[in-house]
């Protein structure tokens, strides 16, 4: 079915009109399917099973048989659509009723990101894969991205974020401009406070500044970076914390049973106030003179005392960090008002 077809478009922008209402979909899917051929038939067949599955109840047993289903006729659609990325954000399980992910690539020139989708995403990762989120179905995140590195992008959110990633391509040049003109001010300013020990074992929250010394405020956004990451680390049993530098980006690893997995990057600018924090807690030297620096970093987390070994060595885009988590304690750190 060309694209220029007049009925063809009339069906869609009635479709477009409203894209919750499944009736102009459907009635749509009746004319493909009285087309006779067999891309048009696949994409009929597309419309009515994405219906179905909609509709089915979520313990419905029929479910996991009818999404490879809808899988398998996806991939014989030959339409190849258009749409601005205003549509996803507003409808997007409307819109991925209509015709397979693969099939739509998306303007994102004018598209503003509710917050809670930016959220999602961190500004650094956005800008590192060229990726933009436009809406969250169930645990899937409807993302814009390039369609130079649409699958080895998509491999790398799935595991990153632990969502499953819905993909839809766009100029590149118009997902950098976007992430851009979207997140701005936002930046690195939404780390949640938690709670990190001093090296004189008194817990305060993030929020406050440990004490006059301390050259990093604690609710600086690196603080609060390295924080999060660590407790992610701690919650997902990796065994160490890898930051390597380079010239524009830190990337993160984490470690776990002798395999390496790579996190969301950050920007090199938190490398400093991260390696500061670091050596303040540790009770490091803040110069550094030697070429590896080793320490043991106190962390708080859920009531119960971490000693964490740290190491930070020079490299030439500055210092490599390697944080280990070691095992739970059995004993929970005593409360400041009992150790008086």
């Amino acid at each position: 079915m060309p694209h220029s077809d007049p009925t063809a478009d009339a069906f869609m922008r009635r479709i477009l009109a409203n894209p919750p209402d499944p009736v102009p979909r459907l009635v749509f899917a009746d004319w493909l399917e009285e087309s006779g051929a067999s891309p048009n038939l696949a994409w009929a067949r597309y419309i009515r099973l994405a219906d179905e599955l909609a509709a089915a109840p979520a313990d419905d047993p029929r479910r996991p048989k009818m999404t490879q289903d809808l899988e398998r006729v996806g991939s014989l659609v030959r339409a190849r659509l258009t749409f601005r990325a205003e549509m996803f954000v507003a409808y997007p399980e409307a819109m991925l009723q209509l015709m397979p992910p693969r099939s739509m690539r998306v303007k994102v020139e004018s598209v503003l990101v509710p917050r809670s989708l930016l959220d999602l995403v961190p500004h650094s990762l956005a800008l590192y894969r060229n990726v933009l989120p436009l809406a969250l179905v169930g645990r899937a995140l409807v993302v814009a991205l390039s369609e130079m590195n649409t699958q080895e992008a998509t491999q790398m959110l799935t595991l990153v974020l632990n969502r499953d990633i819905v993909p839809f391509c766009a100029p590149e040049r118009t997902i950098r401009s976007a992430v851009e003109r979207n997140y701005g001010a936002l930046e690195f300013d939404d780390f949640p406070p938690l709670t990190f020990e001093s090296p004189a074992r008194a817990a305060y929250p993030l929020a406050l500044a440990p004490s006059p010394a301390d050259p990093i405020d604690a609710a600086a956004p690196g603080v609060r970076f390295l924080n999060l990451l660590i407790t992610e680390a701690i919650n997902t049993g990796a065994e160490a914390v890898d930051l390597e530098p380079s010239a524009d980006f830190v990337r993160v690893w984490f470690n776990r049973r002798g395999e390496r997995t790579e996190h969301d990057p950050v920007h090199s600018r938190w490398l400093i106030p991260i390696c500061t924090r670091i050596r303040v807690v540790a009770g490091l030297p803040l110069r550094a003179e030697e070429v590896s620096q080793v320490g043991v970093m106190p962390f708080t987390h859920r009531g119960l005392r971490y000693d964490l070994p740290v190491r930070l060595t020079s490299t030439p885009d500055g210092p490599f960090v390697r944080i280990t988590i070691t095992p739970a304690p059995e004993n929970p750190p005593v409360a400041l008002s009992q150790a008086a």
